[in-house]
């Protein structure tokens, strides 16, 4: 296996140190293991800063939104996913990427950028459907033999501000136990008839 050798201050060194001892590992293995669980985000090549405002302030307004977009369309297959079901308030997919098996997105069928923007009903009913949405998947991920331990609900919209809920599922022994887990930190793309089967079960399960 490649080495690699890092110079690291004597700050930093001392709380390696300490961090390794607690874990009763020498600071090389705490290191080495850090490394691997953090992998996605010392590689991720995503801007780390935000957009210019006058670009926010359009995208607040709708300009240009991917997800109303998505919404204008008929049901189908597109880089957002597979079409699982219209539910009361959204548009629920099966994400593009089963790096994380089971990762769904649930678009709201308004452009809002946050839940208190929505009638108080329509909110009712949009999270009414993500819990819907996380409990038809977990059933259906059970029926697959994976057996999930927790579901995740990550609303974000810090690139597209349209009100949409990542849903991502948890598994023992998954990467980023005390912390969410990125969807797209491990990329996988299934064979169609694979997404397919995925989508029939969470049906079922609604």
């Amino acid at each position: 296996m490649p080495e690699l050798k890092i110079n690291l201050d004597g700050a930093i060194y001392q709380k390696l140190l300490e961090a390794a001892q607690e874990n009763n590992l020498n600071p090389e293995q705490l290191l080495n293991e850090r490394v691997h669980q953090r992998m996605f985000w010392l590689l991720d090549d995503r801007p780390h800063q935000w957009i210019p405002i006058d670009e926010w302030e359009s995208r607040l307004g709708g300009d240009d939104c991917p997800m109303c977009a998505d919404l204008a369309k008929q049901d189908q297959v597109n880089e957002f996913g597979y079409p699982i079901a219209e539910l009361s308030f959204s548009r629920f997919r099966l994400g593009m990427n089963q790096g994380v098996p089971g990762y769904s997105v649930l678009i709201c069928n308004q452009h809002a950028v946050e839940p208190f923007y929505l009638a108080e009903e329509d909110s009712i009913r949009f999270f009414n459907d993500m819990r819907h949405a996380g409990e038809a998947l977990f059933k259906a991920l059970t029926r697959e033999g994976l057996n999930p331990i927790k579901i995740n609900y990550q609303l974000l919209g810090n690139e597209f501000p349209h009100m949409h809920v990542h849903i991502v599922p948890r598994f023992h022994g998954d990467a980023m136990p005390h912390r969410s887990l990125p969807a797209d930190y491990h990329q996988e793309t299934l064979r169609p008839e694979d997404y397919e089967q995925r989508v029939r079960l969470i049906r079922e399960a609604l």
